[in-house]
């Protein structure tokens, strides 16, 4: 991605900050301002190298409801989520990734169908290398999540 499309999500949500109706979701906007002023400031200064990944994750919310979605360019700091409505900057949410024990992740943004999301506590390499090899190809489509014969997750 570019420098104009950070910009613009800075201005959208710059724009959004100003409309929040209570200094809470305004403090959520703001934070989100911060990550893309550093992403255009430092471009090329990203904490840890990112994987291309097509990796089914199981959403955990506080609710007790979940739902499945597709990890993307994970990192051991965090990947690009498949969006589900609802997803917004500052939420927290366990995340399971295919492979590996649930996580506790962050929205940071949010884009149409896309969201970027930070892990609360970084996953160790050799965590982020087992994901990438369990991620899913062409050649080798994964069930995910795996199923009982009945039907049962």
């Amino acid at each position: 991605m570019d420098n104009s499309y950070f910009t613009r999500r800075l201005f959208d949500t710059l724009t959004l900050a100003e409309q929040a109706p209570d200094a809470a979701e305004r403090s959520v906007y703001l934070r989100a301002c911060h990550y893309y002023t550093d992403l255009l400031c430092q471009p090329e200064a990203r904490a840890a190298e990112r994987l291309t990944v097509d990796l089914p994750a199981r959403l955990l919310f506080d609710d007790g409801e979940d739902d499945a979605s597709v990890a993307l360019d994970l990192s051991c700091y965090g990947f690009r989520l498949q969006d589900r409505p609802g997803l917004r900057p500052g939420k927290h949410f366990g995340v399971a990734l295919q492979g590996l024990a649930p996580v506790t992740a962050l929205v940071i943004w949010r884009d149409h169908d896309w969201a970027g999301c930070k892990f609360t506590t970084p996953l160790h390499p050799a965590l982020l290398e087992a994901a990438a090899a369990l991620s899913r190809s062409p050649k080798s489509p994964l069930s995910w999540p795996p199923r009982f014969e009945d039907g049962r997750a």
